[in-house]
């Protein structure tokens, strides 16, 4: 009897140290979940997943519609350090999508892409629409080459992969052409649509909980919704802007009416050709940046302005990250 209880003892012993190794290096090999959402994450995959009601499955209730885009790059350096994203990080952070219960447009030119977005979405069939297309459909595309002999001159600053890689600049450009071509075929009819990165969301992909994105709150019908990251400067040249990467505002995430959005694309466009004449060229968020400086609203003269949140609005979110600042501040547990 004695060396029966001893027997299960070790078994037991062996079976919790087994278990605290296997939390060790799933926490140690993921870094984008804590301790406890991994604890939830393997609790949902022994006991079943959260259902969702059939009010959340069928009814288009939300008031707003999400709009993202997926492009293969293929993997490219992030930064100064020797970061890398992938196809594969994308298509992690896009699981996020299976928990948001907003209508949803994807536009990509991956099928291995689609057929994950359109997993991720069974539970939400009448509220997603993901469009396979060629990235050479919109005009943003079609400019690689001019945004190629811009990042080819002499001395001109490598910031990876916003001036070394014209894809990429080209990419940031397209989320203004992928919105206004969703709203021209009015696949879904809300007030609002926001545009959001794949990974912005990247911080809770193990957060099993279903959520939706409202408009921020005291939203202005008639501008842009954007976070505010730095402070702007009044005096900062546009060259300077392209050339030594400086940021005001982030492009994760945007928000608007559809004529708003409409406005704006029309305004985005002009502005990159503007740019490109003068042989600057970076992202979407220096873009902007140059639009509204002081020389860029002499020459450009915007006829669409923005709304601009960030913490310093005392509200609480549930990010220490100013760059996913709007996004949690829309974003409400149902």
């Amino acid at each position: 009897m004695w060396k029966q209880v001893q027997k299960s003892r070790k078994t037991l012993l062996w079976c919790v140290a087994l278990f605290t190794v296997s939390m060790v290096i799933l926490v140690n090999v993921t870094s984008k979940c804590s301790l406890r959402a991994n604890l939830t994450w393997m609790k949902y995959q022994i006991f079943g997943k959260q259902r969702l009601t059939t009010e959340m499955t069928i009814k288009i209730h939300e008031n707003m519609t999400i709009i993202t885009a997926f492009w293969d790059l293929g993997s490219f350096r992030k930064g100064n350090g020797s970061l890398e994203y992938s196809a594969i990080d994308y298509m992690d952070w896009s699981s996020v999508f299976q928990r948001m219960v907003n209508p949803l447009v994807v536009y990509t030119d991956c099928l291995n892409f689609k057929m994950i977005m359109e997993k991720y979405r069974e539970s939400f069939p009448n509220k997603t629409k993901v469009i396979i297309i060629e990235r050479r459909k919109f005009w943003s595309f079609q400019i690689v080459n001019n945004i190629s002999s811009v990042f080819e001159q002499p001395d001109y600053p490598n910031f990876y992969p916003n001036t070394v890689l014209p894809e990429y600049s080209a990419c940031q450009h397209t989320k203004f052409a992928v919105v206004a071509d969703a709203l021209k075929r009015d696949i879904f009819r809300t007030e609002f649509y926001a545009w959001l990165d794949i990974g912005y969301f990247r911080d809770i992909v193990c957060d099993e909980h279903y959520f939706r994105l409202n408009p921020p709150p005291y939203i202005d019908k008639g501008r842009l919704c954007m976070t505010k990251i730095n402070e702007f400067s009044s005096n900062i040249s546009m060259e300077s802007i392209f050339k030594e990467n400086e940021v005001w505002v982030g492009g994760g995430m945007l928000v608007a009416t559809k004529n708003i959005f409409l406005k704006f694309e029309k305004l985005y466009k002009r502005s990159v050709e503007f740019f490109l004449n003068l042989k600057i060229m970076n992202s979407d968020q220096q873009i902007i940046y140059g639009l509204y400086s002081k020389a860029g609203r002499k020459h450009l003269k915007p006829d669409v302005e923005l709304q601009l949140f960030s913490p310093v609005d005392s509200q609480r979110v549930g990010t220490d990250n100013v760059w996913f600042y709007l996004g949690y501040l829309c974003r409400e547990y149902v």
